[in-house]
């Protein structure tokens, strides 16, 4: 009785944090997403664009004409260089630019509650209407690995319902348990600082971050990961497949999301300089591969 007790106390000490962290990062961020107005998030409108292009087949950057395209948000700054955007659903596109240009030029008026029945932002057109041709150039480049739980959110949510507003928070749930999932990994992997990554985690500003449709969640979660791996390999020398495994993954996903986040992978060695078992010609390969 006594080791079964030590056995439970011990699961209890690895979870507890893990499951809180978890959990607050659910609660806080699902209602930042629900009542946040639908395309108030740091360039949401752009994301909110690439997320429904990937959806629907563009993988890569799709470059457009400046004959028909819609400026209502942004516009040509120059003749100099190729245009890229796409087209997006006229009413997911109504919805978003509306409620970013209320909620960046109107903060003086407070909004209805619930924020989707103020007027400013209410939207009455359904999805599968029409679509609107604009630029969204600051998005158009980025991975579909950046927006993979956007993605299929916004897969689901598209063959349920046409309301957009509906889309739009699917699609911000989504973000919220990716970003949620990697707290709880990270918490789980790391051998030390796990108080100081668990503060970060629920720190407001990273809570209002993953509760937008953004690439942030997923730039967080692969390089927390990546990060969360070298430090519990620096930590024990003899690790398992699985941490090899996570390693190999969230290595190829940061690179494959952001060519900016391929520096991270220079914290590969750091294994063979810190421990003489990572210098084995076994090791080193797989750590060069």
């Amino acid at each position: 009785m006594r080791i079964r007790g030590e056995g439970l106390a011990r699961v209890a000490r690895t979870w507890a944090l893990p499951a809180l962290v978890f959990c607050l990062i659910v609660a806080c961020g699902s209602v930042i997403a629900v009542l946040l107005p639908p395309g108030a998030g740091p360039d949401e409108p752009m994301h909110v664009a690439r997320v429904e292009q990937i959806a629907e087949g563009g993988l890569l950057p799709v470059p457009v004409d400046d004959g028909d395209l819609d400026i209502s948000l942004v516009g040509p700054s120059s003749d100099r260089y190729d245009l890229y955007g796409g087209t997006t659903d006229a009413a997911l596109y109504e919805l978003v630019v509306t409620g970013n240009l209320s909620f960046y030029s109107d903060r003086d008026a407070p909004y209805a509650f619930p924020t989707w029945d103020d007027p400013r932002l209410a939207s009455g057109g359904e999805m599968g209407e029409g679509a609107v041709s604009w630029l969204f150039p600051n998005t158009a480049i980025n991975s579909p690995l950046s927006y993979a739980p956007h993605v299929l959110a916004y897969d689901v949510a598209s063959a349920l319902t046409t309301n957009p507003w509906a889309v739009v928070v699917c699609m911000r749930l989504a973000g919220v348990l990716a970003y949620a999932a990697a707290a709880l990994l990270c918490l789980l992997l790391l051998p030390v600082g796990r108080g100081v990554f668990a503060l970060v985690c629920v720190l407001p500003q990273s809570m209002a971050t993953c509760a937008v449709v953004s690439a942030d969640p997923m730039a967080f979660a692969y390089v927390s990961v990546f990060v969360s791996c070298v430090v519990r390999m620096l930590w024990n020398e003899e690790m398992g497949p699985r941490t090899w495994v996570l390693l190999a993954l969230s290595t190829a996903a940061l690179c494959l999301a952001k060519v900016t986040y391929a520096p991270f992978g220079l914290l590969l060695l750091l294994l063979p300089v810190a421990h003489a078992s990572y210098r084995a010609p076994r090791r080193l390969l797989a750590v060069g591969a």
